[in-house]
Order: C-alpha cells, then sequence, then structure tokens
C-alpha cells in the first residue's frame, strides 16, 4: 500500500511538473511573438508607446481596438487608429456579434483593415496585456475615456474560422 501511494506521488509530481513547463513554454512563446510583432510593427511604422496611446486616448480623437490574438490564453493586444471605426466601417458589416461563437460581420472587417499584420493600417501599443490586466486595462480604458470608441476583435476566431473554410474550400468574408 505504501510503495503505491509513492507511486501515486511521484506520477502527481511528474504530471504537475509537465503542466508547469507547458504553461512557462506557452507563456515564453507568447512574449516572443510578441517581440516580433512589435518588432515588424516599428519597421512598418506602425508602433506607438503606451505614453503615445494615453495622449491619443485623452484626444478623444480616433478608436481603440482590443485585440484577442489567441484562443483562451489571456492575451490583450491594443491598437489605436485615428479613424472613428464606426464611421468608416461599411454599413453591411455594422452587426453585432448574434450569441454564436462567430465573430461579427464588424470583428472581421476590423481585422481585415485595422489589426491585420500585413495589411491593416492601426497602430500597435507596444505592451503585451495578460493576466489580470487582459480584463482590467480595456475596463479601464471604457471608464477613463468614455468619449473614446472601443472595438474588441477576437481575431484568433476569425484567423481560425477563415483556415478552417480555406481547408474545407468555403469563401470567406
Amino acid at each position: 500500500m505504501e510503495s503505491l501511494l509513492w507511486t501515486i506521488a511521484i506520477v502527481l509530481g511528474v504530471l504537475v511538473l509537465l503542466a508547469l513547463i507547458f504553461s512557462a513554454s506557452v507563456w515564453i512563446n507568447h512574449l516572443l511573438l510578441g517581440w516580433k510583432v512589435c518588432s515588424q510593427m516599428r519597421k512598418a511604422g506602425r508602433l506607438i508607446t503606451p505614453a503615445e496611446f494615453e495622449e491619443r486616448l485623452a484626444s478623444s480623437l480616433g478608436t481603440a481596438i482590443f485585440e484577442l490574438p489567441t484562443l483562451g490564453w489571456r492575451v490583450l493586444w491594443v491598437w489605436w487608429t485615428p479613424e472613428d471605426v464606426r464611421l468608416a466601417v461599411p454599413s453591411e458589416s455594422e452587426a453585432e456579434s448574434s450569441d454564436s461563437l462567430d465573430p461579427s460581420p464588424l470583428e472581421c472587417w476590423c481585422r481585415d483593415h485595422y489589426t491585420d499584420l500585413s495589411t491593416g493600417r492601426a497602430f500597435l501599443v507596444a505592451r503585451q496585456f495578460t493576466g489580470r490586466a487582459f480584463s482590467r486595462y480595456p475596463a479601464k480604458v471604457r471608464s477613463s475615456f468614455p468619449r473614446m470608441p472601443t472595438v474588441t476583435v477576437l481575431s484568433a476566431m476569425i484567423d481560425l474560422i477563415r483556415m478552417e473554410d480555406k481547408q474545407q474550400g468555403k469563401s470567406t468574408p
């Protein structure tokens, strides 16, 4: 009986260690991806500092875009565009998201025109938000700057759906 308890303890210890290694590797991967994206946006002239973002928020011009680039890992990228997305978006894209998990046409339009790394035109804030800041920062921005329009874009879901549709030979918006 005692050897069985030791075996269980060892197996559980190994599983916990593997879970910690996996979590650390995912976290490191997100950090490296964030640095790579920041470097790419800096080269494209599409990177602003958090201080510049705060100045633009205070001016109440443009739109803050909160992008969720991962599924379930609580990572948030913040973008800013000088355009008022509500006025720039085509009328067919204004539809709100339904109760389904599918992204709204507005989210897809914002992904294509603002947050896409190669074709977008929004400016990335040089800071990645994770953990508690993932949900607190957008709430802070919305309460501190209520006149600033904001949009949330679930880009990971959009990219996943588009990839699945491409594999199935469907056309996507």
